[in-house]
């Protein structure tokens, strides 16, 4: 978990700031005072593509009062700011003390995922993988609510993984080499992240390598090249991890998804069979 902290003085204010973020990302939304003649108004601004969540728990001296209370939730839309509190201070002399914790997760968890979307199969058109892990199979380490309806394809490094909807890339972790199967290694996968319009996101895991294209903030369209299947992380063999969610409160929660077919119909994978991505027009371009 990255936590930052700042101590700043402002006028006869002390403050103090801590924040809890998403693990191996930096913090997306930025909280700041803003003076308003005597008072204060608490900020969140979000310079990143993605909604994000807010938990703010201020810790206030005496002499200073919030008109929302102690405890501020917030969704903070995609490069947008929103007023979190408004703080009115004292005039009576002496040092006037404002803190916040702020935690912070990525998505609104209102999103809906609706059924109905297709995802274009994420590798190129023509090729075929065999499924290892996938939701009403045996599963070995899909077994928490944010991988449950994760998908495992095996298929060998360096074999190019395409993005399976558009969207815009939150992150990515490239820094890591080959994997294996030790639980110590984790938390130590290669993956790029892509939000999605309706609130969801993708995470294409066990990455070699990345496009050189590929950056927080980058726009991507469906059948768009993300980089290289590998094995990094805690992986028994060479296979791209894929799964989409959203935000479910305590922590992410995945979602079912359904592959787009060449008639237009769609897949659901089952563990032990193949994925084979479609070649034609439609292998490009899955529904909204």
């Amino acid at each position: 978990m990255l936590r930052r902290a700042v101590l700043c003085l402002l006028g006869l204010i002390s403050v103090f700031v801590s924040v809890a973020a998403l693990a191996q990302s930096v913090p997306r939304v930025r909280v700041e005072l803003q003076v308003q003649g005597r008072d204060r108004l608490l900020v969140a601004r979000n310079g990143g593509v993605a909604a994000m969540s807010l938990e703010v728990t201020l810790e206030l001296s005496r002499g200073v009062r919030s008109d929302r209370g102690s405890l501020l939730r917030a969704v903070v839309a995609p490069r947008s700011s929103t007023t979190l509190a408004r703080l009115t201070v004292s005039t009576q002399p002496g040092e006037r003390r404002i803190g916040w914790r702020v935690r912070e997760s990525l998505g609104d968890p209102r999103a809906v995922h609706s059924p109905a979307v297709r995802y274009r199969v994420p590798f190129a058109a023509g090729q075929r993988f065999r499924v290892t892990q996938a939701p009403g199979g045996r599963l070995t380490t899909h077994v928490t609510p944010d991988a449950r309806e994760a998908i495992d394809i095996v298929m060998p490094v360096g074999t190019p993984v395409l993005a399976a909807r558009d969207g815009w890339v939150v992150d990515n972790v490239r820094y890591f080499g080959d994997g294996g199967p030790s639980r110590d290694l984790l938390m130590r996968a290669n993956y790029v992240r892509v939000y999605h319009d309706d609130g969801t996101w993708a995470v294409y895991a066990h990455l070699d390598s990345f496009s050189s294209a590929i950056a927080p903030g980058k726009r991507v369209r469906a059948g768009d090249e993300l980089g290289k299947s590998g094995n990094s992380g805690y992986s028994s063999g060479p296979h791209l991890h894929f799964v989409v969610q959203k935000n479910g409160g305590t922590r992410p929660l995945s979602l079912p998804i359904r592959f787009l077919q060449a008639d237009g119909g769609a897949l659901t994978v089952r563990a032990g069979g193949w994925l084979t991505a479609p070649a034609g027009g439609r292998a490009g371009r899955p529904s909204p």
